[in-house]
Protein backbone atom coordinates (compact mmCIF):
# COMPACT_ATOMS: atom_id res chain seq x y z
CA UNK A 1 0.00 0.00 0.00
CA UNK A 2 1.40 3.39 -1.03
CA UNK A 3 1.99 6.24 1.35
CA UNK A 4 -0.35 9.16 0.71
CA UNK A 5 2.57 11.40 -0.29
CA UNK A 6 3.62 8.83 -2.90
CA UNK A 7 0.04 8.71 -4.17
CA UNK A 8 0.01 12.49 -4.67
CA UNK A 9 3.42 12.66 -6.36
CA UNK A 10 2.94 9.60 -8.55
CA UNK A 11 -0.54 10.81 -9.43
CA UNK A 12 1.04 13.99 -10.77
CA UNK A 13 3.39 11.81 -12.80
CA UNK A 14 0.39 9.93 -14.22
CA UNK A 15 -1.07 13.28 -15.28
CA UNK A 16 2.23 14.44 -16.76
CA UNK A 17 2.62 11.27 -18.82
CA UNK A 18 -1.04 11.22 -19.89
CA UNK A 19 -2.16 14.78 -20.57
CA UNK A 20 -4.98 13.30 -22.65
CA UNK A 21 -6.71 12.79 -19.29
CA UNK A 22 -7.62 16.48 -19.33
CA UNK A 23 -9.42 16.34 -22.67
CA UNK A 24 -12.84 14.84 -21.71
CA UNK A 25 -13.49 17.26 -18.83
CA UNK A 26 -12.27 20.25 -20.85
CA UNK A 27 -14.61 19.33 -23.71
CA UNK A 28 -17.49 18.83 -21.26
CA UNK A 29 -16.95 22.21 -19.58
CA UNK A 30 -16.75 23.91 -22.99
CA UNK A 31 -19.97 22.17 -24.04
CA UNK A 32 -21.72 23.36 -20.87
CA UNK A 33 -20.42 26.90 -21.40
CA UNK A 34 -21.62 27.04 -25.02
CA UNK A 35 -25.03 25.59 -24.12
CA UNK A 36 -25.49 28.17 -21.35
CA UNK A 37 -24.48 31.02 -23.65
CA UNK A 38 -26.94 29.88 -26.34
CA UNK A 39 -29.82 29.70 -23.85
CA UNK A 40 -28.98 33.09 -22.37
CA UNK A 41 -28.74 34.59 -25.86
CA UNK A 42 -32.28 33.50 -26.73
CA UNK A 43 -33.85 34.15 -23.31
CA UNK A 44 -34.42 37.92 -23.91
CA UNK A 45 -36.40 37.03 -27.03
CA UNK A 46 -38.88 35.00 -24.96
CA UNK A 47 -38.93 37.52 -22.12
CA UNK A 48 -40.19 40.26 -24.45
CA UNK A 49 -43.51 38.38 -24.63
CA UNK A 50 -43.80 38.00 -20.84
CA UNK A 51 -45.20 40.75 -18.65
CA UNK A 52 -45.89 38.78 -15.47
CA UNK A 53 -42.94 39.05 -13.04
CA UNK A 54 -43.44 35.54 -11.67
CA UNK A 55 -43.11 34.11 -15.18
CA UNK A 56 -39.95 36.14 -15.68
CA UNK A 57 -38.53 34.53 -12.55
CA UNK A 58 -39.41 31.12 -13.96
CA UNK A 59 -37.45 31.89 -17.13
CA UNK A 60 -34.41 32.68 -14.98
CA UNK A 61 -34.81 29.31 -13.27
CA UNK A 62 -35.42 27.52 -16.56
CA UNK A 63 -31.91 28.12 -17.95
CA UNK A 64 -29.95 26.33 -15.18
CA UNK A 65 -32.66 23.65 -15.07
CA UNK A 66 -32.35 22.93 -18.80
CA UNK A 67 -28.55 22.93 -18.54
CA UNK A 68 -28.73 20.45 -15.64
CA UNK A 69 -31.15 18.11 -17.44
CA UNK A 70 -28.99 18.07 -20.57
CA UNK A 71 -25.56 17.93 -18.95
CA UNK A 72 -26.04 15.45 -16.08
CA UNK A 73 -26.25 12.36 -18.37
CA UNK A 74 -23.35 13.73 -20.43
CA UNK A 75 -21.35 14.34 -17.25
CA UNK A 76 -21.99 10.76 -16.10
CA UNK A 77 -20.61 9.51 -19.42
CA UNK A 78 -17.56 11.79 -19.29
CA UNK A 79 -16.89 11.00 -15.62
CA UNK A 80 -17.14 7.24 -16.16
CA UNK A 81 -14.76 7.54 -19.09
CA UNK A 82 -12.30 9.75 -17.21
CA UNK A 83 -12.19 7.44 -14.19
CA UNK A 84 -11.60 4.58 -16.61
CA UNK A 85 -8.74 6.49 -18.24
CA UNK A 86 -7.27 7.19 -14.80
CA UNK A 87 -7.50 3.49 -13.93
CA UNK A 88 -5.64 2.52 -17.12
CA UNK A 89 -2.97 5.20 -16.64
CA UNK A 90 -2.34 4.08 -13.06
CA UNK A 91 -2.39 0.35 -13.84
CA UNK A 92 -0.45 0.36 -17.13
CA UNK A 93 1.27 3.75 -17.30
CA UNK A 94 -0.67 4.96 -20.33
CA UNK A 95 -4.19 5.67 -21.56
CA UNK A 96 -6.03 7.13 -24.54
CA UNK A 97 -9.41 8.47 -25.56
CA UNK A 98 -10.36 4.95 -26.62
CA UNK A 99 -10.45 4.10 -22.91
CA UNK A 100 -12.75 7.06 -22.29
CA UNK A 101 -15.28 5.79 -24.83
CA UNK A 102 -14.93 2.22 -23.60
CA UNK A 103 -15.51 2.97 -19.90
CA UNK A 104 -18.07 5.66 -20.71
CA UNK A 105 -20.26 3.17 -22.56
CA UNK A 106 -19.80 0.54 -19.87
CA UNK A 107 -20.48 2.58 -16.73
CA UNK A 108 -22.63 5.61 -17.62
CA UNK A 109 -25.85 3.99 -16.40
CA UNK A 110 -24.25 3.01 -13.09
CA UNK A 111 -22.87 6.52 -12.65
CA UNK A 112 -26.32 7.96 -13.34
CA UNK A 113 -27.95 5.62 -10.81
CA UNK A 114 -25.28 6.50 -8.25
CA UNK A 115 -25.88 10.21 -8.89
CA UNK A 116 -29.62 9.80 -8.26
CA UNK A 117 -29.04 7.75 -5.11
CA UNK A 118 -26.52 10.27 -3.79
CA UNK A 119 -28.99 13.07 -4.46
CA UNK A 120 -31.63 11.18 -2.47
CA UNK A 121 -29.21 10.79 0.44
CA UNK A 122 -28.44 14.51 0.30
CA UNK A 123 -32.14 15.36 0.11
CA UNK A 124 -32.61 13.96 3.61
CA UNK A 125 -31.19 17.25 4.91
CA UNK A 126 -34.60 18.81 4.16
CA UNK A 127 -35.76 17.59 7.58
CA UNK A 128 -33.27 19.97 9.21
CA UNK A 129 -35.26 22.89 7.81
CA UNK A 130 -38.61 21.84 9.26
CA UNK A 131 -38.11 23.99 12.41
CA UNK A 132 -37.60 26.99 10.11
CA UNK A 133 -40.79 26.16 8.23
CA UNK A 134 -42.85 25.87 11.42
CA UNK A 135 -41.32 29.08 12.78
CA UNK A 136 -42.30 30.83 9.53
CA UNK A 137 -45.85 29.46 9.75
CA UNK A 138 -46.15 30.91 13.26
CA UNK A 139 -45.30 34.40 11.97
CA UNK A 140 -48.59 34.54 10.08
CA UNK A 141 -47.00 35.82 6.87
CA UNK A 142 -48.48 34.39 3.67
CA UNK A 143 -46.03 33.27 1.00
CA UNK A 144 -47.84 35.41 -1.57
CA UNK A 145 -47.03 38.53 0.44
CA UNK A 146 -43.33 37.66 0.47
CA UNK A 147 -43.37 36.82 -3.24
CA UNK A 148 -45.12 40.08 -4.12
CA UNK A 149 -42.64 42.01 -1.98
CA UNK A 150 -39.80 40.31 -3.83
CA UNK A 151 -41.39 41.30 -7.14
CA UNK A 152 -41.50 44.89 -5.90
CA UNK A 153 -37.81 44.63 -5.05
CA UNK A 154 -37.06 43.62 -8.63
CA UNK A 155 -39.09 46.61 -9.77
CA UNK A 156 -36.82 48.87 -7.67
CA UNK A 157 -39.30 49.31 -4.84
CA UNK A 158 -37.38 47.65 -1.96
CA UNK A 159 -39.40 49.02 0.98
CA UNK A 160 -42.06 46.22 1.23
CA UNK A 161 -39.41 43.50 0.98
CA UNK A 162 -37.10 44.97 3.62
CA UNK A 163 -40.07 45.54 5.89
CA UNK A 164 -40.91 41.83 5.77
CA UNK A 165 -37.25 40.89 6.25
CA UNK A 166 -37.03 43.03 9.39
CA UNK A 167 -40.20 41.40 10.79
CA UNK A 168 -39.00 37.85 10.09
CA UNK A 169 -35.32 38.22 10.96
CA UNK A 170 -35.62 37.72 14.72
CA UNK A 171 -38.08 34.77 14.88
CA UNK A 172 -36.40 32.92 12.00
CA UNK A 173 -32.73 33.52 12.84
CA UNK A 174 -32.21 30.64 15.29
CA UNK A 175 -34.03 27.91 13.29
CA UNK A 176 -32.27 29.15 10.15
CA UNK A 177 -28.81 28.87 11.72
CA UNK A 178 -29.64 25.44 13.17
CA UNK A 179 -30.84 24.19 9.77
CA UNK A 180 -27.75 25.62 8.06
CA UNK A 181 -25.33 24.05 10.55
CA UNK A 182 -26.98 20.61 10.55
CA UNK A 183 -27.18 20.60 6.74
CA UNK A 184 -23.49 21.49 6.47
CA UNK A 185 -22.43 18.76 8.89
CA UNK A 186 -24.70 16.16 7.28
CA UNK A 187 -23.47 16.90 3.74
CA UNK A 188 -19.85 16.68 4.89
CA UNK A 189 -20.57 13.27 6.42
CA UNK A 190 -22.26 12.07 3.22
CA UNK A 191 -19.33 13.37 1.18
CA UNK A 192 -16.75 11.52 3.29
CA UNK A 193 -18.71 8.26 3.67
CA UNK A 194 -19.48 7.94 -0.05
CA UNK A 195 -16.31 9.51 -1.45
CA UNK A 196 -15.16 6.42 -3.38
CA UNK A 197 -18.37 5.45 -5.19
CA UNK A 198 -17.04 6.23 -8.66
CA UNK A 199 -13.76 4.41 -8.03
CA UNK A 200 -15.58 1.30 -6.79
CA UNK A 201 -17.81 1.24 -9.88
CA UNK A 202 -14.95 1.54 -12.37
CA UNK A 203 -12.02 -0.17 -10.65
CA UNK A 204 -13.95 -3.06 -9.11
CA UNK A 205 -16.78 -3.22 -11.69
CA UNK A 206 -19.40 -2.87 -8.94
CA UNK A 207 -23.11 -2.05 -9.27
CA UNK A 208 -24.10 1.34 -7.88
CA UNK A 209 -25.51 0.12 -4.56
CA UNK A 210 -22.49 -2.15 -3.95
CA UNK A 211 -20.24 0.84 -4.62
CA UNK A 212 -21.95 2.78 -1.82
CA UNK A 213 -21.32 -0.13 0.53
CA UNK A 214 -17.69 -0.43 -0.59
CA UNK A 215 -16.99 3.25 0.03
CA UNK A 216 -18.47 3.00 3.53
CA UNK A 217 -16.50 -0.21 4.19
CA UNK A 218 -13.23 1.49 3.26
CA UNK A 219 -13.92 4.29 5.71
CA UNK A 220 -14.66 1.76 8.46
CA UNK A 221 -11.51 -0.22 7.66
CA UNK A 222 -9.10 2.74 7.35
CA UNK A 223 -10.86 5.67 9.05
CA UNK A 224 -7.79 7.83 9.75
CA UNK A 225 -6.05 7.19 6.43
CA UNK A 226 -9.18 7.74 4.35
CA UNK A 227 -10.26 10.86 6.22
CA UNK A 228 -6.75 12.35 6.06
CA UNK A 229 -6.55 11.67 2.32
CA UNK A 230 -9.94 13.30 1.62
CA UNK A 231 -9.04 16.40 3.64
CA UNK A 232 -5.63 16.62 1.95
CA UNK A 233 -7.15 16.36 -1.52
CA UNK A 234 -9.69 19.05 -0.64
CA UNK A 235 -6.94 21.40 0.60
CA UNK A 236 -4.81 20.74 -2.48
CA UNK A 237 -7.70 21.48 -4.83
CA UNK A 238 -8.60 24.67 -2.93
CA UNK A 239 -4.94 25.76 -3.07
CA UNK A 240 -4.69 25.05 -6.81
CA UNK A 241 -7.95 26.83 -7.58
CA UNK A 242 -6.96 29.85 -5.46
CA UNK A 243 -3.60 30.01 -7.21
CA UNK A 244 -5.24 30.49 -10.60
CA UNK A 245 -8.59 32.09 -9.77
CA UNK A 246 -7.22 35.28 -8.20
CA UNK A 247 -5.24 36.35 -11.32
CA UNK A 248 -8.21 35.40 -13.52
CA UNK A 249 -10.59 37.51 -11.43
CA UNK A 250 -8.20 40.47 -11.68
CA UNK A 251 -8.21 39.96 -15.43
CA UNK A 252 -12.03 40.15 -15.43
CA UNK A 253 -11.88 43.67 -13.98
CA UNK A 254 -10.51 44.98 -17.27
CA UNK A 255 -14.06 45.28 -18.55
CA UNK A 256 -17.25 43.47 -19.60
CA UNK A 257 -15.62 42.32 -22.84
CA UNK A 258 -13.31 40.08 -20.81
CA UNK A 259 -16.09 38.30 -18.90
CA UNK A 260 -16.47 35.52 -21.47
CA UNK A 261 -12.72 34.94 -21.53
CA UNK A 262 -12.71 34.90 -17.73
CA UNK A 263 -15.51 32.32 -17.67
CA UNK A 264 -13.62 30.13 -20.13
CA UNK A 265 -10.44 30.34 -18.09
CA UNK A 266 -12.33 29.43 -14.92
CA UNK A 267 -13.81 26.43 -16.75
CA UNK A 268 -10.32 25.30 -17.73
CA UNK A 269 -9.09 25.61 -14.13
CA UNK A 270 -12.13 23.74 -12.83
CA UNK A 271 -11.67 20.94 -15.36
CA UNK A 272 -7.95 20.60 -14.62
CA UNK A 273 -8.40 20.43 -10.84
CA UNK A 274 -11.28 17.96 -11.19
CA UNK A 275 -9.11 15.65 -13.29
CA UNK A 276 -6.27 15.89 -10.76
CA UNK A 277 -8.72 14.87 -8.02
CA UNK A 278 -9.95 11.95 -10.15
CA UNK A 279 -6.40 10.63 -10.66
CA UNK A 280 -5.41 11.05 -7.00
CA UNK A 281 -8.57 9.42 -5.65
CA UNK A 282 -8.41 6.56 -8.17
CA UNK A 283 -4.76 5.88 -7.36
CA UNK A 284 -5.48 5.99 -3.63
CA UNK A 285 -8.41 3.59 -4.06
CA UNK A 286 -6.34 1.18 -6.15
CA UNK A 287 -3.54 1.33 -3.60
CA UNK A 288 -5.70 0.83 -0.54
CA UNK A 289 -7.56 -2.08 -2.18
CA UNK A 290 -4.20 -3.58 -3.21
CA UNK A 291 -4.65 -3.37 -6.97
CA UNK A 292 -1.60 -3.66 -9.22
CA UNK A 293 0.00 -0.28 -9.91
CA UNK A 294 2.39 0.73 -12.67
CA UNK A 295 5.78 0.75 -10.96
CA UNK A 296 8.15 2.05 -13.61
CA UNK A 297 7.85 5.51 -12.08
CA UNK A 298 10.70 6.88 -10.06
CA UNK A 299 10.09 9.67 -7.59
CA UNK A 300 13.60 11.02 -8.19
CA UNK A 301 13.04 11.60 -11.91
CA UNK A 302 9.64 13.30 -11.60
CA UNK A 303 11.02 16.56 -12.92
CA UNK A 304 12.86 14.94 -15.84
Amino acid sequence: MEQITDTIIKGLRNLKDNTVLFVPYLVFFMFTFVLTQILEFFSPFFETFITDMSLLLLTDIAIPLIVAVVTIPVFCYVSAGTFGMAKEAIATGMTSLKDMFKYGRQYTVRFFIATILLFIFQLVCVIFWLPLYFAYKNTGYAFDAIFNAFNQLLLENPEPFFSIVSDLALPLFVPFMIGLLLTFVYLIIIWVVFYFISEAIVVDDMPAIAAFKKSFALLKQYPVKVFFFIVLIYLLIVALVSLFVMPIMVFSMLGPAFLIITTLLLSVVSAATDVAAVVWSTRFYMSITEKELYEKENLLDFGN
